[in-house]
């Protein structure tokens, strides 16, 4: 079975059993789902950069869901209320990982393959790098799409997500097909330039075609307020696989698990939300405070 038709099988059986369980139980279902989401990503981030004892594992990922759990659990109204406070703290949550994971360790010796066996294990201190900037990413990440459901929704939670998974859909369903020129083969060998300007289109289309169907009859975005979304929400979700995989290429890892038959790791599927996540809730927020 080729992998497409492994994705599209996984895609098939996951996509309307979430949106059943968001629809159904909206109220206790988001913060279930974020809570476990939260913790399994922490988990298999552990796999990624080997930290081997289980105690440690185990640790790491509760810590994360203790942390969205208490943030959930008191009065943070004022991250929606104080939109420009909310954008700052929000921000070095988003650059602190980039840069954490962007320059801790080494790039694997060849950017043209992907080795069978890793070459060497990382030290303490780039296992702390990269569990300092993993948590930040992951936790922030959760705690963003909270707040986009309580504060505007199921339906801003999901074009979120929509947006996000439609721009990597499309840079792998482009790239596959008609991919040639490589894209940041430093980062990835398998990324081409037309796979990257496929998500793009793909991830704008549906951003805007979601942005006018939903968002402009549910929250009141004016037509522009939705195609500056569009604009730059795609250019997020590519910027969010790539630091995934600059990640993984730095441990020399193909995938970040085998959870989900085609995927991968659960992180392979939620790195393109990784950024589109807190910067919706910003972007949101700001629209709401009549900033923007």
């Amino acid at each position: 079975m080729s992998n497409f038709i492994k994705r599209l099988a996984t895609a098939i059986v996951g996509i309307p059993f979430l949106g059943l369980a968001l629809f159904a139980y909206d109220g206790v279902a988001v913060p279930a789902i974020l809570v476990v989401l939260v913790s399994l990503l922490l988990w298999e981030c552990t796999k990624l950069f080997r930290l081997e004892r289980k105690l440690w594992q185990l640790g790491y990922a509760a810590l994360g869901a203790f942390v969205l759990i208490y943030a959930m659990s008191v009065d943070l109204s004022i991250f929606v209320q104080e939109p420009v406070l909310m954008s700052l703290l929000l921000l070095l949550c988003i650059v602190i990982p980039i840069s954490v994971l962007g320059f801790t360790h080494r790039a694997a010796s060849d950017a043209s393959t992907l080795p069978e066996v890793r070459q060497e294990e990382p030290d303490i201190k780039t296992q702390v790098g990269y569990a300092i900037g993993c948590f930040l990413a992951i936790v922030f990440m959760g705690f963003s799409l909270y707040l986009l459901d309580t504060h505007f929704g199921i339906l801003m939670l999901l074009v979120t997500l929509v947006v996000a998974w439609v721009t990597d859909t499309g840079a792998y369903v482009v790239g596959k097909a008609i991919g040639k020129r490589p894209f940041l083969n430093k980062i990835s060998p398998t990324k081409t330039l037309e796979g990257a300007i496929g998500g793009y289109v793909a991830g704008f289309l549906a951003a805007l075609g979601f942005g006018l169907i939903w968002l402009k009859p549910s929250y009141g975005w004016a037509t522009i307020h939705i195609v500056i979304f569009a604009a730059i929400a795609p250019v997020l979700a590519i910027l969010g696989d790539l630091m995934e995989s600059k990640l993984k290429r730095n441990l020399d890892a193909k995938d970040a698990g085998a959870i989900l038959p085609g995927h991968g790791g659960l992180l392979d599927r939620v790195d393109s939300v990784l950024l589109v996540a807190p910067v919706t809730l910003i972007y949101a927020s700001l629209l709401v405070a009549r900033i923007l």
